[in-house]
């Protein structure tokens, strides 16, 4: 539920920066263009989850550049660019979700609740960023 909060709060903050019609169409084109006879499908996958129909993931980084400016790396980085991949937010949401996390192996478990504490911190920062006031906790590593 907490994630889900962070996604409305990061979309809504995000659509100012939203880019137009013609704008998405010309960055197709223009990526398109930059494959030439080498567009693969991983690239066609990116043209439509990052240019045409901006996946939620997408929309969410946009929030946080939109709330974070040059601090946005920090989230961003927590939530979807993380080493290992396995502890990166948005991998702990998606195999819950999706069911593949196990409740009774110790690691996998492991893993949702240190997800869980930095999921916490991302919210809380964003949310009181979004209202103007100080950050309360230092970004995990």
């Amino acid at each position: 539920m907490l994630w889900n909060s962070l996604e409305v709060l990061l979309v809504g903050i995000g659509e100012d920066d939203k880019p137009t019609r013609d704008k998405r169409l010309e960055d197709a084109r223009t990526f398109i263009a930059s494959r030439g006879n080498a567009l693969s499908l991983e690239d066609l996958e990116r043209l439509n989850s990052d240019i045409v129909q901006q996946s939620i993931r997408r929309r969410m980084i946009r929030g946080f550049d939109s709330l974070f400016g040059q601090e946005s790396r920090h989230p961003i980085s927590i939530c979807f660019d993380r080493d290992p991949p396995e502890m990166q937010l948005w991998g702990i949401r998606n195999d819950i979700i999706h069911a593949n996390v196990v409740e009774r192996d110790p690691q996998q478990r492991t893993r949702a609740i240190f997800g869980g504490f930095d999921l916490h911190t991302v919210a809380l920062n964003s949310i009181l960023k979004a209202l103007g006031l100080p950050l309360r906790l230092a970004w995990p590593s």
